[in-house]
């Protein structure tokens, strides 16, 4: 039988909140409650208890709703069951360790800004998608809005930029 947790997401956070690891959630949400049709369902990436992404998908894999709104909403739901997942793939198959708390991850439900701290030299990437991510980050763009225009979803720029923030190559604003 398949690993879960049946817990709250307030409770999930407060119980992972130790471990000091990347860690994706899914949990499959109770159809006709809160207008949701059969197959939604809610994504979690957190780091050290802190959400990074909170996302509820409809069957087809759409964002529905995103972060501050789709948390309130699953605090709403109660209790459902949590499926650790596997991350999803950036592109890169190692990382770099994780030193300390990403700075971006307090606060993480306001929108964010990242900015390049440096110039950089063409060869210090992992991998293209995080040349393209560096390349966005000019201070003008959301998180969600690099992810719109790279065709990927906001947990995928999260971690390329956590890698990115660990490399101290950008830094991350509230706006």
């Amino acid at each position: 039988m398949r690993e879960r947790y049946h817990l709250p997401i307030t409770l999930l956070l407060e119980s992972i909140g130790g471990l000091h690891a990347r860690l994706f959630f899914t949990a499959q949400l109770p159809p006709l409650q809160r207008g949701f049709k059969k197959g939604c369902m809610a994504e979690l990436l957190v780091y050290e208890g802190k959400l990074l992404s909170c996302i509820i998908k409809d069957a087809n894999g759409s964002p529905l709703y995103r972060q501050e709104q789709a948390y309130r909403l699953l605090v709403s739901l109660g209790t459902l069951d949590w499926h650790p997942s596997p991350l999803p793939e950036i592109g890169t198959q190692e990382r770099s360790p994780v030193h300390g708390p990403p700075l971006f991850l307090e606060g993480s439900l306001e929108i964010k800004k990242p900015i390049r701290k440096t110039v950089i030299v063409p060869g210090q990437f992992s991998s293209h998608r995080h040349r393209q991510v560096f390349n966005l980050a000019d201070g003008t763009r959301t998180i969600d809005q690099i992810a719109s225009l790279l065709h990927l979803s906001s947990q995928e720029v999260r971690m390329l930029l956590l890698d990115l923030q660990q490399q101290q190559l950008i830094t991350i604003s509230a706006i």
